[in-house]
């Protein structure tokens, strides 16, 4: 897939308006479509320069929606396009004020491994940016969970993430 062979040509999808078309077949695609919209929107939004404009698109809520009814490969890639969108200050409370926290607390127990260690960051994300997005994870019983999760996880990666987001409740 063009989107995620090279940074560059990420950066030309971006800079040729790519990305709004991508987020609407994202909402409104096939399955088959939604996947590779998710797949796209996961790598164009890993460069931070492009993870604001989803909010411009005023789209945060059309990965938020993904996760929450996509198949599982349409929601690891949009956990994953929601972390990289969290590096974002502004966008950080938009997921927290448009219910982002309790479908990635979800995903912590019902999604894949490889979704596990997208939401594990995310939230890692997510919490260390301040009070109200850890107040969340506490009220969607995010960290009880996150806790189980060290239990069964061989991943360092993903258990560094786990952690990372405990430690930002001390």
């Amino acid at each position: 897939m063009l989107s995620s062979s090279s940074q560059h040509s990420r950066k030309i999808i971006f800079e040729e308006g790519g990305l709004g078309p991508l987020l609407r077949i994202l909402e409104t695609g096939s399955i088959s479509l939604k996947e590779k919209a998710a797949i796209a929107v996961e790598a164009i939004t890993a460069d931070p320069e492009n993870a604001w404009a989803i909010s411009a698109y005023g789209r945060v809520s059309a990965l938020i929606e993904a996760c929450r009814s996509g198949s599982q490969p349409i929601q690891t890639h949009a956990v994953g396009a929601l972390r990289n969108v969290a590096s974002v200050e502004d966008i950080r409370l938009a997921l927290g004020e448009e219910g982002a926290v309790p479908i990635l607390v979800q995903l912590l127990v019902s999604g894949n491994t490889a979704t596990q260690e997208k939401v594990a960051n995310c939230l890692s994300i997510l919490a260390s940016s301040g009070e109200y997005c850890r107040a969340l994870i506490i009220q969607e019983k995010g960290l009880p969970r996150l806790m189980h999760m060290i239990q069964d996880l061989s991943n360092s990666d993903t258990i560094e993430h786990v952690l990372r987001t405990i430690c930002s409740f001390r």
